[in-house]
């Protein structure tokens, strides 16, 4: 029987993926990962991991306005006709989908 080895799967799921980044670490340091550069070697000695793609992000805009009792309001559509514009306070966040 032909030995298996010991990345097979994770080397098919590289290679499915379009060989994105792989992280490596070794038994003399358990606890940290470290990028793999160059060629790879998928060493049986060695832990490898893919690294996964970033997350998509949005900006989000907060328009402000003063409400009829003079408080801040932060909305993401337009206020109140009652409500008055102040774009100057305005904010952005950064989201991740």
């Amino acid at each position: 029987m032909k030995k298996v080895h010991k990345h097979d799967a994770l080397i098919r799921e590289w290679l499915d993926l379009g060989c994105p980044p792989v992280e490596i670490r070794g038994v003399n340091n358990p606890e940290e990962w470290f990028p793999a550069t160059g060629h790879l070697a998928w060493n049986e000695g060695f832990e490898y991991r893919l690294v996964p793609p970033p997350k998509q992000k949005r900006t989000v805009k907060l328009e402000a306005w003063i409400d009829i009792g003079g408080e801040l309001r932060h909305v993401t559509h337009k206020g109140y006709e009652s409500w008055t514009r102040q774009p100057s306070l305005d904010l952005e966040y950064e989201v991740e989908e």
